[in-house]
């Protein structure tokens, strides 16, 4: 089956598919991480407090152990039965399940404890004692150490060695129960649950606002290099900071720029390959309407030697050689704008001297038109290239602002200023004229784009191509009314071997 869908919608899900792919990693990655943190935590927590928990409950249950056991010493065996009433108090703490106060008889091997005392009665039993580490602690002189051990997981068993009066040996047996600790653990275990799942959950939601923030650098890359793949090179990322996305948006900027000079030099080379055919059929063109209007000037410049011609007659010869003026002087122009150019004379200028040159050439026109001109020169950089050049850029544009200018206009006046910044040297030509439309300025450096009825349009072609070649920036800024600013930017070079760059 065919597929009709177009190509952008399919680029749009594609980018969309993407997007929906990182996101939702990042948010089970950042969920399963909080996840995994707090049960951690949990686990950790619940294991500390639970090893809390029961040391207080061998401490209180040791306490009363201990408390039988002083009293208990203050008999003799015979008399143990006194503590029962102490015993039935102390019973009645619910993690105690029972009590029981033994004689100890017998040495090493031949030891046994007989049971004095018992509370339920049911727990009454006669234990054989055969452990060294129990036969240790009945002969440690602290009569009233606490010693313990687990019998199963909901109970453990706490004894306090001790003497009676009369030397018998004796021990205070409790069995304790967990039951209330591991409620209490159980408790906490259903919180800390809670916690984690809450915690969890609202990791999840964060994660979600975080992705947007996370992933947007990612996403305008993305943009990006969609953007560059259909040949648009403006598409340059603006990531700022010391992150990998930032390094990659710099790397990715330094791609598009390297991009875009490498088109703007094959958009060059298909130029200057145009050029040249232009040339050479300019070349030819040229040749074929100078000499003709080499001998009609001829001709016409010996009819007006003639005599005998009437006034009109004469004004007639006039116009006729002003027009074989002209057309020589566009053909001129033509040859110039399209001709390739032979190895050129770069140096280093000051432009300013080229100003005031042309300045003190265009000063007579400058009187006679009533214009006025004021310069600030300030650059202090030099400009490499071919002087002549140079002058013809400056003066055609001066030329230009000169041809703006209403015959009835007063204070007529232009701006001369140039300046220096890191990079460049400016020069920056100003008048107010009659100012140009935003479509003229978008078409005011094509050839014989004119709109002035004696204006070739040429001389601003000529313009830009000489700063192309010198890799100068122009710029026109203007609005109809309000005059015209000629902005231009020459790139600063400070070594000779740069000239192979204009040759």
């Amino acid at each position: 089956m065919i597929n009709f869908m177009p190509v952008t919608l399919k680029k749009a899900r594609k980018r969309l598919n993407i997007n929906r792919s990182l996101k939702l990693r990042f948010i089970f990655f950042v969920t399963l991480l909080t996840f995994i943190t707090m049960s951690l935590v949990v686990i950790f927590s619940i294991n500390r407090e639970r090893g809390i928990i029961i040391e207080n409950v061998v401490q209180k249950s040791g306490m009363a152990a201990k408390t039988i056991a002083r009293v208990a010493s203050d008999l003799s065996s015979e008399d143990a039965a006194s503590v029962a009433d102490l015993c039935r108090i102390i019973l009645k703490d619910s993690d105690i399940n029972s009590i029981a106060i033994r004689a100890i008889s017998g040495f090493f091997e031949e030891r046994s404890a007989r049971v004095l005392v018992a509370f339920p009665e049911s727990r009454t039993r006669d234990i054989t004692l055969k452990s060294d580490t129990e036969s240790g602690i009945i002969l440690r002189e602290d009569i009233f150490q606490i010693k313990y051990y687990f019998n199963l997981v909901d109970s453990f068993d706490l004894f306090v060695p001790f003497k009676f009066k009369n030397g018998v040996g004796g021990q205070v047996w409790l069995e304790v129960s967990l039951n209330t600790a591991q409620k209490a653990l159980n408790w906490m275990l259903w919180q800390n649950l809670v916690i984690t799942a809450l915690l969890t959950f609202f990791g999840g939601l964060i994660s979600v606002f975080m992705a947007q923030f996370v992933l947007k650098p990612l996403n305008f890359l993305i943009s990006s290099a969609q953007k560059l793949s259909e040949g648009i090179y403006d598409a340059k990322m603006s990531v700022t900071g010391p992150d990998e996305v930032s390094y990659l948006s710099t790397v990715f900027n330094e791609m598009v720029e390297r991009l875009e000079q490498k088109e703007e030099f094959e958009r060059r080379m298909r130029n200057l390959d145009k050029l040249a055919t232009i040339g050479q059929l300019s070349a030819g063109i040229a040749h074929e309407i100078k000499n003709p209007l080499t001998s009609i000037r001829s001709l016409i410049e010996l009819l007006r030697e003639e005599t005998g011609l009437s006034l009109e007659g004469c004004k007639s010869i006039d116009i006729a050689l002003k027009e074989v003026d002209r057309l020589n002087k566009v053909t001129n122009e033509f040859v110039s704008l399209a001709k390739p150019h032979k190895k050129r004379n770069l140096v280093f200028f000051d432009p300013n001297e080229v100003l005031k040159d042309i300045l003190m050439l265009l000063k007579p026109q400058f009187k006679k038109n009533g214009i006025e001109a004021h310069t600030n020169l300030n650059s202090r950089f030099s400009i490499f290239g071919e002087t002549d050049e140079i002058a013809q850029v400056f003066l055609n544009i001066i030329i230009n602002s000169m041809q703006a200018f209403e015959p009835d206009k007063k204070n007529k006046n232009i701006i001369i200023n140039t300046y220096d910044t890191k990079t460049t040297c400016n020069v920056d030509i100003i008048d107010n004229g009659c100012g140009i439309s935003q479509d003229g300025i978008a078409r005011i450096f094509m050839p014989f784009f004119t709109d002035k009825p004696s204006g070739t349009g040429l001389g601003l072609s000529i313009v830009k191509r000489i700063l192309d070649e010198m890799k100068a920036e122009v710029s026109v800024e203007s609005h109809p009314g309000n005059g015209t600013a000629f902005k231009i930017a020459f790139p600063i070079k400070t070594d000779y071997s740069m000239a192979d760059d204009g040759r």
